[in-house]
């Protein structure tokens, strides 16, 4: 899993990859 900060949404998501 990774958390990366998504600029389109400005917030962070969790990608489960």
């Amino acid at each position: 899993m990774k958390v990366i900060h998504s600029a389109a949404t400005g917030r962070t998501v969790e990608v489960w990859s």
